[in-house]
């Protein structure tokens, strides 16, 4: 099972939604707090989920490769394809047919980028990159956050648009 719900903005709405519900149970004194919240932030993904789908619905790729397969309801979610190089754990690592099937694709396909994440050694995508004369860039499965993105004051809207802004410019090269 793919835990990565989190990265598709319309599913994230659920989530907040499930999560409204759960504390309104758990403390209804504070239901309509927790409503006025819920709402707020709903919004919020509202235009997030609108931003992907406007900028990556004029794509000219559908496909993009990732280090690993964290982005299956984001690509769903938008009509794209992710191309993973190897599973859903991040640290797991390819084997060399894994590979050398992903080169032949990011070749056939003329893909200009592989994205690895932060928080993983990029040493697989920098390979595969190399191989196949892509550049690399990084996508945020959102799993941690980084003494940089704390200091910068990212949360996870402003991370997505990001992956937004990466993902843009990887499908229009």
């Amino acid at each position: 099972m793919d835990p990565h719900v989190w990265l598709s903005p319309v599913l994230a709405q659920r989530e907040v939604e499930r999560i409204r519900n759960g504390l309104s149970k758990a403390d209804s004194a504070h239901a309509a707090d927790y409503e006025k919240n819920a709402e707020t932030y709903i919004a919020k993904l509202r235009q997030l989920d609108a931003d992907y789908r406007r900028a990556l619905g004029q794509a000219k790729n559908k496909t993009f490769v990732t280090q690993h397969a964290a982005f299956g309801y984001l690509a769903r979610e938008y009509g794209l394809t992710q191309l993973p190089i190897s599973g859903l754990s991040p640290d797991q690592e390819p084997t060399p047919a894994q590979m050398a099937s992903v080169v032949k694709e990011i070749k056939s396909l003329g893909i200009s980028t592989i994205f690895f994440e932060e928080l993983v050694d990029p040493k697989v995508a920098e390979t595969i990159a190399s191989e196949t004369g892509a550049r690399t860039d990084v996508l945020n499965p959102i799993e941690g956050l980084t003494k940089d993105d704390k200091k910068q004051g990212l949360d996870y809207i402003g991370l997505m648009n990001q992956n937004l802004a990466a993902l843009e410019k990887a499908l229009n090269a």
